[in-house]
C-alpha cells in the first residue's frame, strides 16, 4: 500500500539519500555552501557588522555583502567588515564561486548578480 503513516512504503522502493561530498568530489563537481546575500543601503553598515559578528565562524555558509557605495570613492568596506568577524572578508570578482565561511563584498561602481553558483560583476 503506498501511502502515508506507519508502515506506508516508498513509491520507488529505493530510499532518499543525499549525495555526501566525497560523492560529489569523486564526481568531478564542486560541491557548493549555501549562499547569504545581504543587502543594505548605504546606512545599514552597523547591522552589518552585528550580524557578522553574531555569525559563528564556522557555519558552511558563504555571505555576500551588496551595499550601496559611492562609485567614485575607495570603500573601506573590507577592513570594517574584517574587523568584526574571524572568517576571510574579500573584495568580490568576477568569476568567484563563493566558499563556505568566507564574506565577499561588492566593489564600489559594480552591479554583482549570482549566476550559476558564480560572482558576475
Amino acid at each position: 500500500m503506498v501511502g502515508k503513516g506507519p508502515g506506508a512504503k516508498p513509491k520507488t522502493g529505493r530510499p532518499r539519500t543525499k549525495p555526501k561530498a566525497d560523492d560529489v568530489a569523486d564526481a568531478g563537481l564542486s560541491p557548493r555552501s549555501p549562499i547569504v546575500l545581504i543587502g543594505a543601503s548605504a546606512g545599514g553598515l552597523d547591522p552589518i557588522r552585528r550580524f557578522l559578528a553574531a555569525m559563528p565562524v564556522a557555519s558552511g555558509l558563504a555571505f555576500v555583502v551588496i551595499q550601496h557605495l559611492d562609485p567614485h570613492a575607495r570603500s573601506l568596506l573590507v577592513e570594517l567588515l574584517a574587523a568584526q568577524t574571524a572568517m576571510p572578508v574579500r573584495l568580490a570578482e568576477d568569476g568567484m564561486r563563493p566558499v563556505a565561511n568566507e564574506v565577499y563584498v561588492i566593489p564600489p561602481g559594480a552591479f554583482l548578480a549570482l549566476q550559476d553558483g558564480s560572482l558576475r560583476l
